[in-house]
């Protein structure tokens, strides 16, 4: 077990996979480092309680960003017509 903080290299990344973090990085007002670290210990830790927290996060952000974009629909409706076709 590694006690305190350590470093850690990585070497051969892809420059579009670097791209990607530093885009990523920035939707999360982070370093590129903070992000990749972040990434790392959630990576590290990935337990049932660390995935469900992602997945609320997500489900909220997405709510967020669609209300108001999307219109609600019954889907019993919807099943009754694809059926009926």
């Amino acid at each position: 077990m590694v006690n305190g903080k350590t470093q850690l290299l990585v070497r051969g990344i892809d420059a579009s996979s670097i791209l990607a973090l530093k885009e990523r990085a920035k939707r999360n007002h982070r370093s590129l480092e903070a992000e990749a670290r972040t990434i790392l210990e959630e990576a590290a830790a990935d337990n049932s309680a660390a995935r469900r927290a992602r997945a609320i996060e997500m489900a909220s952000r997405i709510k967020t960003e669609m209300r108001g974009r999307v219109q609600r629909t019954n889907s019993t409706d919807i099943i009754r017509e694809l059926r009926d076709r």
